[in-house]
């Protein structure tokens, strides 16, 4: 199981890192500023010290260019990298420093990380575009206003809208519209809890981050990505 990636042959692929995928392929938003998130997954079915609660790394230009590290995942022997530029698609294992190229089918979709999980009842057909990322400008497509919540100290500035049956809150630092947690709930039931352990906005593109080092074996892909696959939040 320690090389799981070898891609010599035909590799067996842990299920669990389909989720690592987004929804890939190019749309192309012109210049923008490049977004760094590092978040952690919390919520009622994760344990904690579970891999999938540990921290998260996503840098993103719009929805043409996409990068999600994971933490290394010692039982499978991973070190989950993700790079999407345009319809190019880069799925790497830092561990033994190979991975594979793909052509992402689909030029209509973008680079995509869902927060609605897509394993849960709701599924992440419902508020799609509600992403890592980009939390604030659905709120604000969505013309949502924060409302100043808390006691005391500990205030809050809170974006919250109802889509698809789904409620969906940010909890922002106070007048800075930095995220620090973000919550989905149907009802009274959490189906998913976000905790940011790092969020900057307006940073300058990093070309490098968009593209595979050098040094590391890539292979071609014979096939296609799929044109959907799980989130790489899930």
């Amino acid at each position: 199981m320690a090389n799981l990636w070898s891609w010599r042959g035909n590799p067996t692929l842990p299920m669990k890192y389909l989720t690592l995928f987004a929804f890939l392929a190019s749309s192309l938003l012109g210049s923008e500023a490049m977004v760094k998130v590092v978040y952690r997954l919390q919520g009622p079915d994760i344990e904690p010290g579970a891999y999938a609660g540990l921290p998260r790394t996503v840098y993103r230009v719009g929805d043409n260019m996409g990068r999600v590290e994971e933490t290394r995942d010692l039982e499978f022997g991973m070190h989950a990298l993700i790079i999407l530029n345009g319809r190019d698609i880069w799925m790497i294992n830092q561990v033994n420093e190979s991975g594979m190229h793909f052509i992402a089918p689909d030029p209509e979709r973008g680079f995509r990380v869902p927060i609605v999980p897509s394993g849960s009842p709701v599924g992440d057909h419902r508020a799609p575009l509600f992403e890592i990322g980009r939390e604030l400008t659905f709120m604000a497509e969505n013309e949502v206003e924060p409302i100043r919540r808390g006691e005391d100290c500990n205030f809050f500035d809170v974006y919250e809208t109802v889509v698809d049956g789904v409620t969906l809150t940010v909890f922002c630092a106070p007048d800075s519209n930095s995220p620090l947690r973000t919550q989905v709930r149907e009802g009274d039931e959490l189906l998913v809890e976000i905790a940011y352990d790092y969020y900057e906005t307006g940073l300058p593109l990093d070309s490098d981050l968009f593209r595979p080092e050098a040094s590391l074996q890539i292979t071609e892909h014979s096939r296609n990505l799929p044109a959907a696959v799980a989130s790489a939040s899930n």
